[in-house]
């Protein structure tokens, strides 16, 4: 097998796996149901991962990759301080929506504190990117004075109670626009 063929063959496991969990749970997915997906055999998939358990972490570090690529490094591009927070909350909002079958899954049969070394890595960085990005807007006289890690880690919170009300209650998530009106304008009348 040439290297190629072979990272191919784990990215198809991969996308195979992403699919089976979306559509089944993870519970009721199994190893033989993701290499069906995948086109290859059981053993083919035991070749590059020791379990299921191991494919949903790779699964979780492609998804995270995915949204810090989506979401995190065009937010931190954007100049314009009060637009990148606009972009991070409307795009962040919007994968979870998009991958909102496979969040239910996560959060519904693993549970959150499901790879949280992995989860707590990428967060830390997150969170200094929206740092950053709101220090911005305060020497740039857009926002007004706060704490900026306080101030991050609030919106990362709004984003990971969106994640939680998909998981548990959808009937009550909020729009992504209203989301960022109420935190841009906040509720207070001037």
């Amino acid at each position: 097998m040439n290297m190629c063929s072979g990272m191919e063959t784990r990215h198809r496991i991969i996308d195979a796996a992403i699919r089976v969990f979306s559509k089944y749970g993870y519970g009721r997915a199994t190893i033989r149901m993701i290499a069906k997906e995948a086109q290859v055999s059981v053993g083919g998939v035991y070749l590059y991962f020791k379990s299921k358990e191991e494919i949903a972490l790779q699964v979780m570090r492609q998804k995270l990759e995915e949204y810090r690529d989506k979401v995190i490094v065009p937010a931190s591009k954007i100049e314009n301080p009060v637009e990148a927070v606009e972009f991070y909350i409307k795009n962040a909002l919007d994968f979870i929506l998009q991958n909102k079958a496979l969040v239910i899954a996560y959060t519904n049969e693993k549970g959150f504190s499901f790879g949280i070394d992995i989860q707590m890595q990428f967060y830390e960085k997150e969170r200094n990117v929206l740092i950053q990005i709101l220090k911005r807007g305060i020497e740039r006289g857009l926002f007004h004075e706060f704490n900026s890690t306080e101030m991050a880690n609030l919106i990362m919170n709004i984003i990971g109670g969106a994640v939680f009300s998909i998981a548990k209650y959808s009937d009550y998530l909020i729009g992504p626009r209203e989301c960022i009106n109420i935190l841009m304008k906040g509720l207070l009348k001037r």
